[in-house]
């Protein structure tokens, strides 16, 4: 548990881009500088030909998840 904002109460992880005090139940945007790093690459492919690839980021602070395609 890290300390959360509100009057030095605890915060759990709610949701991708949200923390909840364990408290008193306040939700907000988790505060983050979010560090990205690629956990998962995959690809399309039509006739043989790779057409899109897909990476899967991770936040190494939060958690967060994004996927970002690059199409060709």
């Amino acid at each position: 548990m890290l300390k959360c904002l509100f009057k030095g109460h605890s915060f759990a992880r709610f949701d991708q881009d949200r923390i909840k005090c364990t408290r008193c139940g306040k939700v907000k945007l988790m505060p983050c500088n979010h560090k990205w790093k690629v956990i998962h690459i995959s690809t399309a492919q039509e006739s043989g030909i790779i057409s899109e690839i897909v990476y899967t980021q991770s936040c190494s602070l939060c958690g967060a998840i994004k996927k970002k395609p690059v199409n060709f």
